[in-house]
C-alpha cells in the first residue's frame, strides 16, 4: 500500500471526475441554448437536480467504503455479490471509460482550440462519452443490496435502502442517457462492453483452467523420486567461461555430455587435441560438423538423439554465458545462447542453465596468479 498525497491524489483520482463534471455541464448548457434563451433559466434547476443525484451516489458510496474499508471498487463489490459476469461487466464499463475519457478530454480541447482559431474547427473529431461509469455505479450498488439481505447485519436495512436508492437513481440515469445519446455516441458502449466481457471472460477462464492442472490437493500424499539428469554442455571455444560451465555441470551428477560444432573435419580434429589436453578424458568431447556453419538445427537434432536414449530421464542443457562490463557490450555477445534459449523453451523434458561469468572474474584470477 502506497499512501498519497492530497495533491498527487488529486491529480490521480479526481481527473475522471472534473473532466465529466466540466462536459456535462457544458452539454446542458447547449442544449438549453438550442431551445432558445428562455429555457436558459432551467439551468439552476438542472444544477439543482445534479446535486441531488450526486448526494444520492456520495451517500451509497459511503455504505461501500464501510463494507469495504480496505477497497471495493465496482468490481469487487459486483463480483462478490451479483456474480462473475456482473463483475466483468462493471470491469468492462470501467475499462471503457478509461479510454474513452482521454479520447474525449482530446476531442474537447481541439474543439476548445478550434473555437478560440476557427481555421482548427475541420480537425475536431466529436465524440460522446455518455452513461459508462454509472453502468458500473448501478452494478456496485445493486450488488450492495444483495450483501445487505444477505448479511443483515446491524444497520442494514437503512443500508439496503440507501444503496437502493443510489442504483435505482444512477439505473435510471444510465437508461435515460443510454436511449437519448444512443445515436450520439452511447452505441460504442453497448458495442464495446460485450467484447471486453468476453474477453474478460476469456482470460479468467484461462487462469482458472491453469490454476486447475498445476494444483495439487492436499489430501493426497505426494511421492518425489530423484531425476538423474543428462547434461548438455556446448562448447564453442576452450575458454574460461565454457570450463566453468563444465565444472558446474559435473556438480549435478548424471551424465554429461560435452559438443562441439565445427565447420570441417580438421577445425574438430584440432578442436579436440585441444580438448584432450587441456581437459582430458574425465569428460568425453563429441563433435559435429558443420559445413554451412549453421549451430542452431545441428545441436537441437544432437539433443534430440541423446533424448531419444532414455526419453524418461530429464535433459539439462548448460550454457556459458560471459557478462560484460557495460551494459551496452551485451548487444554484441550472447546472441546464440538467447536463440537456443528461445528454443528450448517450449522443448518438453529440457531445461536450461545459464553460467554468468563476468570478466572480473577473470581479471581477479590473474590478480592471483601474478
Amino acid at each position: 500500500q502506497e499512501r498519497l498525497s492530497v495533491k498527487t491524489g488529486l491529480a490521480i483520482m479526481a481527473s475522471d471526475n472534473i473532466s465529466s463534471s466540466a462536459y456535462a455541464t457544458e452539454e446542458a448548457m447547449r442544449v438549453l441554448a438550442f431551445a432558445g434563451l428562455a429555457a436558459l433559466t432551467l439551468t439552476m434547476p438542472i444544477a439543482i437536480a445534479v446535486c441531488v443525484v450526486l448526494a444520492v451516489v456520495v451517500l451509497s458510496e459511503s455504505r461501500v467504503i464501510r463494507a469495504y474499508p480496505n477497497g471495493g471498487g465496482s468490481y469487487i463489490v459486483a463480483s462478490q455479490n451479483l456474480g462473475m459476469f456482473p463483475g466483468l461487466v462493471a470491469a468492462a464499463a470501467l475499462l471503457t471509460d478509461y479510454i474513452l475519457t482521454v479520447a474525449v478530454s482530446v476531442a474537447a480541447g481541439t474543439a476548445a482550440l478550434a473555437s478560440a482559431i476557427p481555421s482548427l474547427d475541420r480537425f475536431t473529431v466529436p465524440i460522446s462519452v455518455t452513461f459508462i461509469v454509472i453502468i458500473a455505479f448501478t452494478l456496485s450498488q445493486t450488488g450492495m443490496v444483495r450483501r445487505w439481505l444477505r448479511l443483515r447485519s446491524r444497520g442494514w436495512l437503512v443500508s439496503a435502502a440507501i444503496n437502493a436508492l443510489g442504483a435505482f437513481a444512477t439505473g435510471v440515469v444510465a437508461i435515460v442517457v443510454g436511449i437519448g445519446k444512443f445515436e450520439l455516441g452511447a452505441w460504442m458502449v453497448v458495442a464495446i462492453i460485450p467484447v471486453l466481457v468476453a474477453m474478460l471472460y476469456g482470460i479468467n477462464r484461462h487462469y482458472r483452467v491453469i490454476g486447475d492442472k498445476l494444483l495439487i490437493a492436499t489430501s493426497v500424499p505426494v511421492r518425489l523420486r530423484a531425476a538423474t539428469p543428462r547434461v548438455i554442455v556446448p562448447i564453442s571455444r576452450i575458454d574460461r567461461p565454457s570450463l566453468n560451465a563444465v565444472s558446474i555441470a559435473k556438480g549435478l551428477g548424471g551424465d554429461i555430455y560435452a559438443v562441439h560444432i565445427s565447420f570441417d573435419a580438421d577445425g574438430a580434429k584440432a578442436f579436440k587435441r585441444r580438448w584432450a589436453a587441456v581437459v582430458g578424458d574425465a569428460i568425453p568431447l563429441d563433435t559435429i560438423i558443420s559445413p554451412y556453419r549453421a549451430l542452431l538445427p545441428p545441436l537441437l537434432r544432437y539433443i534430440d538423439a541423446v533424448d531419444r536414449g532414455d526419453p524418461e530421464r530429464p535433459i539439462i542443457v548448460v550454457l556459458a554465458e560471459f557478462v560484460p562490463r557495460h551494459w551496452w557490450e551485451a548487444l554484441l555477445h550472447n546472441q546464440t545462447a538467447l536463440l537456443l534459449k528461445l528454443r528450448l523453451f517450449t522443448r518438453r523434458n529440457t531445461s536450461v542453465m545459464d553460467v554468468p561469468y563476468h570478466l572480473d572474474d577473470a581479471d581477479a584470477g590473474d590478480d592471483r596468479r601474478r
